[in-house]
C-alpha cells in the first residue's frame, strides 16, 4: 500500500485503475503484493532504463548514449517536462518566483502565467 500512496499516479485515477487490474491479473495471491508493480512505482527514485538511483537534485540523468537526457519509456508530454522544471527551481529558491524565473531563463511574468497553467501555487 506505502508503494501506491508515494507515487504520484500522472495519470489520474484511470492509470491507478489499471495498475490494480493488471496486478489482480498477474499476481495469484488473494492479497496485492508489490511484485507485479511496475519498475516505476516500486523504484520510484531509479532512471527507468539503467535502474541507476537518480539524485533528487539532478534535473538531467546521463543514458548511455550519452545524449543527456533520458526519456521515460512511456514518454513524456513537453508541459511534463516543464511543470516537473519549475516545480524543482520553484523548491530550490525557497519559492521565489523571481530567482526561479532567472534559472530556468524567462521573466517573472512569464513563470507566473505558468504557474497558473500547471496550477502551481
Amino acid at each position: 500500500m506505502a508503494y501506491l500512496k508515494q507515487y504520484d499516479w500522472p495519470g489520474n485515477v484511470r492509470e491507478l485503475r489499471n495498475t490494480i487490474e493488471r496486478i489482480m491479473m498477474l499476481d495469484p495471491a488473494p492479497l496485492l503484493t508489490p511484485t507485479f508493480l511496475p519498475r516505476e512505482i516500486r523504484h520510484p527514485n531509479h532512471d527507468l532504463i539503467t535502474d541507476q538511483p537518480v539524485d533528487s537534485d539532478t534535473l538531467v540523468s546521463t543514458d548511455s548514449s550519452g545524449m543527456g537526457i533520458t526519456l521515460p519509456p512511456n514518454g513524456i508530454t513537453l508541459d511534463e517536462v516543464e511543470k516537473m522544471l519549475i516545480q524543482q527551481a520553484l523548491l530550490r529558491y525557497d519559492g521565489n518566483q523571481t530567482k526561479a524565473a532567472n534559472c530556468l531563463g524567462m521573466s517573472r511574468d512569464t513563470i507566473r502565467y505558468r504557474m497558473k497553467k500547471f496550477g502551481l501555487n
